[in-house]
């Protein structure tokens, strides 16, 4: 099974073609067991690609730890002055809440290592290194 916890990076080359490709395709039903790992890799893909609005929309209003994990990550991308500092505290909250796992956690791409490679994403873009 492949696990979906690669960095996220904001493209300019010809790569974001990939990530186009995975926006366009269609979401599998919501009873299929990979449902919530293909929201989440598509949101990641809109985010990379700089399309924040469509991550969001994409993402709803979605509880699971992943999707607001992505959500605060999207919106911390697209936020200006104070703003960022309340969405890098909500991924701080999120990673401590994952840290023992969390009900509905699994290997298969929308677990908690999702939430820690996003919030490490968000960390580093604000030069918090070692906390990322």
């Amino acid at each position: 099974m492949i696990t979906f916890c690669i960095p996220i990076v904001i493209l300019t080359s010809r790569a974001a073609g990939n990530y186009k490709y995975l926006c366009d395709n269609p979401l599998p039903p919501k009873s299929d067991p990979s449902y919530l790992a293909t929201v989440c890799y598509t949101a990641r893909s809109h985010i990379a690609l700089k399309n924040y609005s469509a991550a969001l929309s994409l993402l709803g209003s979605d509880t699971s730890p992943p999707s607001r994990a992505l959500t605060s990550l999207a919106k911390y991308l697209s936020a200006t002055g104070d703003d960022k500092d309340t969405y890098l505290e909500e991924l701080r909250d999120l990673c401590i809440e994952v840290e023992d796992g969390f009900e509905g956690d699994s290997e298969d791409g929308a677990g908690a290592g999702v939430v820690k490679v996003v919030a490490a994403t968000a960390f580093f873009a604000e030069g918090e290194v070692e906390e990322a």
